[in-house]
């Protein structure tokens, strides 16, 4: 067996060799057997465009194989041998026992990176994770890395510190559990890291109960008066660039992080436009609805959805933010109605709306409880610094 890291493709469509078939798979049955279902399955090749134009943030992909010689192989730039996605680069077929996916920043917090190993169910518990482990913390920290996060899904624990029948382990915020007996716990630990939050996966049925949108609309309209809210499909027009960079920038430094490394992000115009490029790129469509204070011009609250481009019937709820000084008017109550809202307008055959919060944001939590969310799996959020 040998780790080898993955080529930036050389183009953004091409046939796919048996390395990115078979990381796919590995990837599509982890996504099944953890959560159910293959919503959160993103094939790779939606994912060649980011690896060829990493602009505001870097990536790299691993795997670990057998069947393939390294000495066959050429040199990638972090020393590994190297393997392609591209059916004509790549070696006689071999075999993929895991995939590791790294991704660090360019702007800010850039002594981090954000880390996902998967194994093959049947070549778990042979020391293929903790090999290909290794080698991705030796790419991060030969990176300039000093700090690794990463984030694994888990089934509900009955109760919500634990309903005693099993070990569990929780953050120090002392919000969300897991099972200290799942094997995802269990690696994360034995590598040396720490579990320092908890987000609920919560899924919403599309399009929704009406009544209940409504009445909850008529319930907090009145609190908003002086805004105006406005819905805005794909690209944003160009007065909105910097309001919208500015409430980017502001949801960054307010984003619960609980113990997790983190700095607040610079967005600029600029990179609002290169966000909606990628987006475009992939065939991810995006719905935003923000609150504008009439009296002053600015922007008051932002809310975002978006596509899924693999699978029809999924889209993700992304951001929420209300600027501090306009709070207490129920703008993220509203403007997620009417967002909500949008999606049956604009995008009719979407089924199911996804979404994370950490488990000390209550007050989101409660926003989503009111709007028909549903709690699903908990995601444990880990760091560990090299």
């Amino acid at each position: 067996m040998i780790v080898c890291e993955i080529a930036v493709p050389t183009r953004d469509s091409f046939e796919p060799s048996w390395v990115m078939e078979q990381s796919d798979q590995i990837r599509l049955a982890e996504a099944l057997d953890v959560l159910g279902t293959d919503d959160f399955h993103m094939p790779l090749a939606l994912g060649v465009h980011s690896l060829r134009r990493q602009l505001d943030s870097w990536r790299v992909s691993l795997v670990a194989v057998d069947g393939v010689a390294a000495d066959q192989l050429p040199v990638g730039p972090h020393g590994l041998p190297e393997l392609s996605w591209e059916a004509e680069r790549a070696p006689e077929r071999g075999r993929v026992l895991a995939a590791a996916g790294l991704t660090g920043h360019v702007h800010e917090n850039t002594t981090l990176a954000e880390l996902h190993v998967v194994v093959a169910r049947e070549h778990r518990r042979r020391g293929v994770g903790r090999l290909l482990l290794q080698a991705a913390e030796q790419v991060a920290a030969g990176r300039g890395c000093t700090t690794l996060q990463c984030w694994t899904d888990h089934p509900q624990v009955p109760g919500e510190q634990g309903s005693g029948r099993q070990p569990t382990l929780s953050p120090p915020t002392g919000f969300g559990t897991i099972a200290l007996d799942d094997p995802a716990t269990a690696f994360a630990l034995a590598h040396g890291y720490a579990l320092e939050q908890c987000e609920r996966h919560s899924v919403c049925p599309l399009p929704g109960d009406d009544d209940v949108l409504e009445q909850l609309w008529n319930q907090s309209l009145p609190h908003a008066e002086g805004y105006q809210l406005r819905t805005i499909v794909d690209e944003l027009p160009e007065e909105l660039l910097e309001p919208f960079a500015a409430m980017m920038r502001h949801f960054t430094e307010e984003m619960p992080s609980a113990g997790l490394d983190s700095e607040p992000e610079d967005w600029t115009p600029q990179r609002v436009r290169r966000a909606e490029e990628a987006r475009r790129a992939t065939g991810v469509r995006s719905l935003t609805t923000v609150a504008m204070d009439l009296a002053s011009g600015a922007m008051a609250a932002s809310t975002n959805i978006t596509t899924d481009p693999a699978h029809d019937e999924v889209c993700y709820q992304q951001h929420t933010v209300v600027d501090a000084g306009h709070r207490g008017h129920r703008l993220g109550l509203l403007t997620k109605i009417k967002n909500h809202r949008a999606v049956g307008e604009h995008f009719r055959q979407r089924r199911r709306l996804h979404t994370w919060n950490a488990g000390e944001n209550r007050w989101m939590l409660a926003i989503n409880d009111q709007l028909g969310f549903v709690a699903g799996v908990t995601e444990g959020a880990w760091q560990k610094r090299l």
